[in-house]
């Protein structure tokens, strides 16, 4: 169980973190383009930070 929280934690937080970053982008360029927005999605939470 602990592990399962743990793990939703995650993926709370690299939801958490994609979400801000789509934002601030949004803010700073406008709309962005469905290829670049997919990229972004699969990035891991690393790659989201850095």
């Amino acid at each position: 169980m602990k592990k399962y929280l743990q793990t939703r934690g995650y993926i709370r937080a690299v939801e958490e973190v994609r979400s801000l970053l789509l934002r601030l982008i949004k803010q700073l360029f406008g709309e962005i383009a469905e290829e670049l927005l997919a990229k972004i999605q699969a990035l891991s939470l690393e790659q989201l930070e850095a």
